[in-house]
């Protein structure tokens, strides 16, 4: 167990069991369940109950960093929980903004398949038994794939939604991702003055990574040689650096997202239109069959 943390966590409760109103009345102004996380918070600091306030501080430490390096009755608490609040919720709007485009693509596929098996294709079918048209074999398979999706388009679709999501968060923006959260958590405990060691081990938790990744130094982050410069430097002087350093990372972000969505627009317009003209085609071949034998 993480001791410097539970230890941090029972004098938030001493201090701030006054701040319930407060962290309640900024829970009622976020949407669904990122709202949860402040709700329980206000709870057990209201009940002044150190075990639970351990355990949920262990669970999701990003937002009791503001309650750690806050005094009791310090003015700026508002402040940091709003910081700590928007942060969060930034990150989710980044990773589904590269998905918004390819979702709605793949969404369009899947919707013209669905038509096409229900309105289209039964149409062709009678005309072609009607006039006893030998079908050719990639008709025949187009048939076959239109009504598989027809029945399993909307799993697939989302598996295949489930799969990109989890390999862009995992293989693209996590990176610069975890090392924007961990110098901002950094920024945030160095500047109350809490001792670099003791900084790492609660900014790793808020980070979700282990205390080992987060002391071994790496190029691109989260323990960078640039954060170890900062964290050397006097509190105020660390805060602006690590902040510089968080910007920094949260523009890594960006452009992992725009990249993402540059790579992945043309790909899903190639295979809509790839789509179009294999059921174009395959749809007429047999009808120049029929001209060719009339003609």
């Amino acid at each position: 167990m993480n001791h410097t943390l539970t230890y941090c966590a029972s004098q938030a409760v001493e201090k701030h069991s006054d701040a319930c109103g407060l962290i309640m009345s900024i829970a009622d102004e976020l949407p669904g369940n990122q709202k949860e996380p402040l709700q329980k918070m206000a709870r057990v600091l209201k009940d002044r109950n150190v075990s639970e306030a351990q355990r949920l501080a262990i669970l999701d430490t990003r937002y009791w960093l503001p309650l750690f390096v806050s005094d009791q009755g310090d003015p700026h608490l508002l402040e940091r929980m709003i910081t700590v609040v928007e942060k969060s919720k930034s990150k989710y709007s980044f990773y589904w903004a590269a998905l918004a485009y390819p979702m709605v693509i793949l969404g369009l596929v899947f919707a013209t398949s669905f038509l096409l098996s229900l309105v289209v294709l039964p149409l062709f079918h009678s005309l072609f038994d009607d006039f006893g048209i030998e079908i050719p074999f990639m008709t025949i398979a187009m048939f076959r794939v239109v009504a598989f999706f027809s029945g399993w388009g909307v799993p697939l679709a989302l598996g295949l939604l489930a799969l990109g999501r989890f390999l862009m968060i995992t293989r693209s923006l996590y990176g610069p991702q975890i090392g924007q959260e961990f110098a901002r958590s950094l920024s945030m405990l160095r500047g109350a003055g809490i001792t670099p060691t003791e900084a790492i081990e609660l900014a790793a938790s808020s980070a979700g990574i282990k205390k080992t990744i987060a002391l071994k130094p790496m190029r691109r982050g989260p323990m960078t040689n640039a954060i170890i410069f900062s964290l050397l430097q006097e509190p105020d002087v660390a805060k602006i650096l690590l902040d510089a350093i968080a910007d920094c990372q949260r523009d890594r972000v960006r452009r992992g997202v725009s990249a993402t969505q540059w790579f992945l627009g043309p790909i899903a317009i190639g295979v809509v239109g790839l789509f179009v003209a294999i059921v174009v085609t395959t749809l007429f071949m047999p009808l120049l069959h029929l001209l060719n034998a009339l003609s």
